[in-house]
């Protein structure tokens, strides 16, 4: 978590001084606190100040928690006005019955979600991993971890494509919508100083072509 919250603070003082058109830390400089200026606690302060004031409500880490635990916190935020709601991802909760096939006890869980999704008139993303055996790329709602009923229940699916590289270069495919629209392919360039993507169409798959 320390890590984490370095990498937090990292990006945000970098981002409040993208808006000032000032030059960026360098990360190993930042990380083993080799920048000991006025300048920079000032940016450090403020970045502490901004990230202070986010709504995101973590899970606690010391423990597993239980799908029951998460449908009753769920319900609670949704009392306090919560709207969006992010699972990353559903293997790593607790699963009561050993006995029960995880894929099946994994589609439970998806229609308890949904179940609150649709009472409270919230978004749920949920963030599921890939089988591990998959050794080439093909965008496929097949190919979730004991997700037969990810593809089933879910509204829509978005797999992405990341590049190995620098470039920070990401392809979305959209492979399910429940609306009489056909699924578009989206490629983009995340910039970590903005913390953004933007997004550009792209063109037919086979005649798809990477944009910076």
């Amino acid at each position: 978590m320390e890590d984490i919250g370095k990498e937090e603070l990292f990006f945000a003082v970098n981002r409040l001084r993208y808006k000032d058109r000032k030059e960026k830390y360098e990360r190993c400089d930042f990380v083993n606190h080799e920048i000991q200026t006025d300048e920079f606690y000032n940016y450090l302060w403020l970045a502490c100040e901004e990230l202070s004031k986010s709504d995101i409500t973590e899970i606690d880490k010391e423990r597993q928690m239980t799908i029951d635990d998460l449908c009753i916190l769920m319900e609670w935020e949704c009392d306090n006005w919560v709207k969006v709601f992010a699972i990353d991802h559903l293997h790593y909760f607790e699963f009561k019955d050993i006995w029960e096939r995880l894929d099946l006890q994994i589609q439970n869980v998806m229609h308890r979600i949904n179940e609150i999704v649709r009472k409270r008139n919230v978004a749920v993303f949920l963030i599921a991993h890939y089988k591990n055996n998959v050794w080439t790329w093909e965008p496929s709602p097949d190919r979730f971890k004991d997700g037969a009923s990810i593809k089933q229940v879910a509204n829509m699916i978005i797999q992405i494509e990341r590049e190995a590289s620098d470039s920070n270069q990401s392809r979305f495919y959209i492979t399910k919508m429940r609306w009489p629209i056909k699924p578009p392919e989206l490629e983009t360039a995340f910039d970590l100083w903005k913390f953004e993507y933007a997004f550009k169409k792209s063109s037919p798959r086979n005649q798809s072509i990477w944009i910076s």
